[in-house]
């Protein structure tokens, strides 16, 4: 059994590997899996270095799209409305966030991973 750090290694090594051979038809797969939830709030993310780009996804939702938003270290997550186009600033560990906007309490996540174990549960930064 290898411990967390090194399964995060190894995660962040096969991510950028498929990063390097390109995403394919990721955004468009997910905007497909998430159809049966259009109207619902969904959160996504500004994808950073060699996360998978939700872009696609966000931009077909039928519904409220937010991000999160960092407040502070040791708080709750809030979620900010986007909408493309809108303004967007530098937030925390350098993702951008919307200037302003409604606050929104998603119901569909769309999150970023290096990988999951085999319980499915999921491996973070």
């Amino acid at each position: 059994m290898i411990d967390k750090g090194e399964a995060r290694k190894l995660a962040f090594a096969a991510r950028k590997a498929a990063f390097a051979a390109g995403q394919g038809q990721a955004g468009e797969i997910l905007a497909d899996f998430l159809a049966d939830h259009r109207g619902r709030a969904l959160t996504g993310y500004m994808a950073m270095r060699t996360e998978i780009d939700p872009m696609a996804a966000m931009l077909a939702h039928q519904g409220p799209v937010c991000v999160p938003v960092i407040i502070a270290a040791g708080q709750a997550l809030r979620f900010r409305e986007w909408s493309p186009g809108c303004r967007m600033e530098m937030g925390a560990f350098g993702a951008e966030i919307p200037a302003e906007g409604a606050w929104i309490e998603p119901e569909v996540l769309i999150v970023p991973l290096v990988g999951f174990d085999a319980r499915g549960y999921r491996l973070g930064y």
